[in-house]
């Protein structure tokens, strides 16, 4: 939200497409959370529009095209079966391994970590189907190529997908499809 309104603001495009791409390893609220003058969104989202900016002033590309295509297809990802016990003794552990930090934030991280596990154990108890099914997605627009991903994907993975992709311009954009 703040990098596309900074694009929007600052007159580079009227409809901006914000892309998370392959990482892993960010977590705003960990990493800028001590930011007192701006907010974590618009201080990141700044940081991601300077570059852009810059890369538009180099000389960077931009894509007019028509030519749009698409796939979506839903897949189940695997997933590794426990109990509701084997779910309650991981809450547990996380908990007590969440109150060995001194960082209010990496506590309020982990605990987050707990709650999701928490809520699965509620939905274990009322026998809810646990497996994983996500959808898998492919934009296409001219020359280039936007491979929609759930969830954190790492850089190694992104790097071998979009290392494979047949398209002149590949981008790899994760947390997407309501992940």
């Amino acid at each position: 939200g703040a990098a596309n309104r900074i694009i929007t603001e600052r007159g580079l495009a009227d409809m901006p497409l914000f892309l998370l791409g392959s990482c892993g390893d960010i977590n705003p609220y960990l990493s800028c959370g001590e930011q007192k003058d701006e907010t974590v969104s618009d201080l990141i989202g700044k940081q991601y529009v300077d570059d852009l900016e810059k890369g538009i002033t180099a000389g960077g590309k931009k894509l007019n095209s028509t030519e749009l295509s698409g796939v979506l297809h839903t897949y189940e990802f695997p997933t590794v079966a426990m109990s509701v016990n084997d779910l309650e003794k991981e809450a547990e552990e996380w908990h007590n391994f969440a109150n060995t930090h001194e960082n209010p934030m990496a506590v309020a991280f982990y605990e987050n970590f707990v709650n999701r596990l928490q809520e699965m154990i509620i939905l274990a108890k009322q026998g809810k189907e646990m497996r994983s099914f996500h959808d898998l997605q492919i934009l296409r627009i001219g020359p280039a190529s936007i491979y929609f991903i759930p969830g954190e994907f790492f850089i190694e993975p992104g790097m071998e997908l979009l290392e494979k992709s047949p398209a002149e311009f590949s981008f790899a954009a994760t947390v997407s499809n309501g992940n």
